[in-house]
């Protein structure tokens, strides 16, 4: 039994990821049995949010504001499920 059977992740990644960083992340995961998901829906367990670090409060504040945007759009997708 892999360490994240049973798992299906949505990955958000910021515009300042580079793609490298994603596939390397999206190999990690399903190499250890989790099923990564290209579309939220019903079927993902867990919502990954993957973001550089900040090196000033005002760059972190507003990825900050981003991530709260998404929690409020996969809230609104889950009540009309």
């Amino acid at each position: 039994m892999a360490l994240f059977d049973d798992l299906s992740i949505y990955i958000v990644a910021y515009q300042d990821v580079e793609a490298s960083q994603t596939a390397a992340l999206v190999a990690k995961l399903q190499e250890n049995g989790a099923a990564v998901s290209k579309r939220f829906s019903d079927r993902v367990t867990h919502v990954v949010v993957q973001r550089t670090h900040h090196s000033d409060q005002t760059a972190a504040n507003e990825g900050d504001a981003r991530l709260r945007d998404i929690w409020k759009r996969i809230d609104q997708v889950l009540v009309q499920l």
